[in-house]
């Protein structure tokens, strides 16, 4: 009886032993579930912080060049009539532009990885490009000392691109390239004269503030000046061969952004009997003050480029050299095992 109580009671201790042992492995199960995340996933959100390089020998260095040129036309459509001035316009235009500026992205991986983490940097620059603006069509006029009459309008080739070199920077100068629009009357408006053409070039600049952003790595960055370098603390594997991140919503943003025109390079030109009289004249509008119509003419070519410029999200690769991982590190991993195996050794004996 004394030996069955004893069985009993072992059984008893065993099972609560197991259950005890159940309860902790659940618990430990559960604690290194919830704390796994915490350790070993990095932060999404980082904290990227301005600065310098002064030796890029010292980094993993890759550039890339997004190409980005878009057209865009818009017809205007619209009329304009004062019934005091007895003047009547009814034009029917077509705006022709072009953007070019293609961007340079350059990323830097420092090669010091010490215990699989690197300093990580990025730069963005808009690269040289132009903004080609041009004016098509006709305009319907009547004023008071004539009938209905026709105004052609048709944009001329311009003879000089004006290139920026980069759209990005504070208080900045973009100059505009106006290809030349061409306003022909060929109605006999002057006696002796059969048709009257006039050419304007514009000469103007964009002026104000123009940054370039970007989200990386779930932060949004905002670039002034194509020297700046963000930097950040990145995780990197002896296994990787590149180190990959996105570039998203790319994005040009405009502050005070107005359009300043210097003056208007003019060429007059009558049709008459005795062949083309032409006349070159130049407007100077640099003491010509119309502030509320420069804003105006900025906003409206600040809402082209917000339109035109439109950049899909970009994958960017770092190559990693894997020789120029510390010899250090590839030593000890050769040199540990033998000492673990003399070891083992030594003591069999």
């Amino acid at each position: 009886m004394k030996r069955l109580n004893s069985v009993f009671v072992s059984i008893l201790c065993r099972d609560e032993y197991m259950k005890k042992t159940r309860t902790l492995f659940s618990l430990s199960l559960l604690i290194v579930l919830i704390l796994f995340p915490i350790i070993n996933t990095p932060s999404l959100i980082a904290e990227f912080k301005e600065g310098t390089i002064e030796n890029v020998d010292d980094w993993f260095v890759t550039s890339k060049i997004v190409d980005f040129s878009q057209d865009f036309r818009a017809n205007m459509f619209f009329n304009y009539v004062n019934e005091t001035l007895g003047i009547e316009f009814y034009p029917r235009l077509t705006l022709h532009t072009e953007f070019n500026s293609p961007l340079n992205l350059t990323g830097y991986l420092s090669r010091k990885i010490k215990k699989e983490a690197a300093v990580f940097g990025i730069q963005m620059d808009s690269n040289s490009g132009n903004i080609t603006l041009g004016l098509n069509g006709t305009i319907i006029a009547k004023v008071p000392s004539s009938d209905y009459f026709m105004i052609n309008i048709t944009e001329g080739e311009s003879e000089i691109i004006a290139n920026f070199d980069s759209v990005i920077g504070e208080n900045i100068s973009v100059p505009i390239n106006f290809n030349p629009i061409i306003v022909t009357v060929n109605e006999k408006l002057i006696e002796e004269v059969d048709s009257i053409s006039l050419e304007i070039t514009p000469v103007s600049y964009l002026e104000g503030t123009v940054s370039l952003s970007a989200k990386i790595l779930d932060e949004k960055l905002f670039y002034y000046s194509g020297e700046s370098i963000y930097f950040e603390n990145v995780s990197v594997y002896k296994n990787m061969s590149d180190f990959l991140v996105y570039f998203e919503d790319i994005s040009l943003n405009f502050k005070d952004v107005y359009l300043r025109v210097t003056s208007l390079l003019t060429t007059l030109s009558f049709e008459t009997i005795l062949g083309t009289i032409k006349q070159h004249f130049t407007i100077d509008l640099e003491s010509v003050e119309w502030e509320e119509g420069a804003q105006l003419a900025g906003d409206f070519v600040v809402f082209l480029l917000d339109a035109l410029f439109d950049i899909e999200d970009q994958a960017f690769y770092i190559i990693i050299d894997k020789a120029s991982f510390p010899i250090s590190g590839i030593l000890m991993a050769i040199v540990l095992p033998m000492i673990i195996v003399l070891y083992k050794r030594l003591r069999k004996k």
